[in-house]
């Protein structure tokens, strides 16, 4: 089994600055937010295979880390109902979540999308995604905060 690390997002957490990060790596193929795309566009492209669920999203990426490493982020603006059900998935990615503080986080998601509700926000999913980690893996995400990110990068991640 190849690795495949996810990092977990609520919007507007600065979940993007990090992903930027892990791609200058240059050690590891990064996907950006495909199970999101999917939810909100009908379709992703994970590496050059065209995805329109969540499943077949799963698949590409567990097939992508078998040829190297590969991190993907994603927002938790959507519930990923097949993601949460599938222990097998769950258990063979590392896990990580990112959180910023919730004002912070409402004021700038409200700034883009003003008729936003509280679910696209994000917090709930992000909660009940840590709940179906933590089932299936038996261990606890790791957890950065973005406003930590911003004020020290290297001491955050260090962490």
């Amino acid at each position: 089994m190849g690795q495949l690390l996810a990092m977990w997002c609520v919007p507007r957490s600065r979940s993007t600055v990090f992903e930027r990060a892990m791609a200058d790596r240059g050690d590891l193929t990064v996907v950006h937010e495909p199970f999101a795309k999917v939810a909100f566009f009908g379709t992703a492209d994970v590496a050059g295979t065209a995805c329109r669920s969540e499943r077949e999203v799963m698949q590409a990426l567990l097939a992508l880390a078998e040829a190297g490493p590969v991190f993907f982020k994603d927002t938790t603006d959507y519930r990923y109902g097949d993601v949460l059900a599938d222990r097998d998935f769950l258990r063979a990615a590392t896990h990580g979540l990112m959180v910023r503080s919730p004002e912070a986080v409402v004021a700038s998601y409200l700034r883009l999308r003003p008729e936003a509700s509280l679910g696209a926000i994000g917090f709930e999913h992000l909660a009940e995604l840590d709940d179906a980690v933590r089932a299936a893996t038996e261990q606890q995400p790791f957890l950065l905060d973005g406003d930590a990110l911003a004020a020290d990068p290297a001491g955050a991640v260090a962490g």
